[in-house]
């Protein structure tokens, strides 16, 4: 009971199915959470303009989750644990904003993916009737490519490799 609010918001944030005994944690979880008196929490529904609202698995998935997973995304995953655990509202409300700031650049760095692989698909159209569809661009930000080759897969019903050239490597992720 005393951690059901992280319990929750890991669970949402794995996307685990909502069943049995999970359904009722999680249907509880969210009770805590919107009432939570945990700084983190407060900061993080604060931030994602939560305040007063009611919200559900949808708005934890879509609202909360993807700021707490900024951090790791974007390179220091350390944040999201220290807006967790956080003992004052100065410092919870300061770790927010910086995850929130995070998840603002992860959304701009995932559109200009996106719109790369689409530009790719469309300058090189045959990629599209392929049983995979493959991507490659240079630089690409690694934390986001499993992000966007979800987006592909589910745009094209086909699964997708998306791969980031680096200089002597490559990162790829697969959908």
């Amino acid at each position: 009971d005393k951690y059901i609010d992280f319990v929750t918001l890991g669970t949402i944030g794995d996307s685990i199915e909502l069943f049995g005994e999970t359904r009722d944690i999680i249907r509880e979880g969210i009770k805590v959470i919107k009432n939570s008196n945990k700084p983190g929490i407060k900061s993080l529904i604060n931030i994602a303009g939560l305040n007063g609202k009611n919200f559900d698995t949808t708005t934890v998935a879509f609202c909360l989750v993807p700021r707490i997973n900024a951090g790791g995304r974007m390179g220091d995953a350390s944040l999201a644990l220290k807006l967790l655990i956080s003992g004052t509202e100065k410092e919870a409300d300061q770790l927010a904003f910086e995850l929130n700031e995070m998840n603002v650049k992860r959304k701009e760095i995932e559109n200009k993916i996106f719109d790369s692989v689409e530009e790719l698909l469309s300058t090189e159209s045959a990629r599209k009737y392929e049983k995979i569809i493959i991507a490659e661009g240079n630089g690409w930000h690694r934390g986001v490519l499993g992000i966007v080759a979800s987006k592909i897969t589910q745009k094209y019903g086909k699964p997708t490799i998306l791969i980031s050239l680096n200089d002597e490597d490559a990162t790829a992720s697969c959908r």
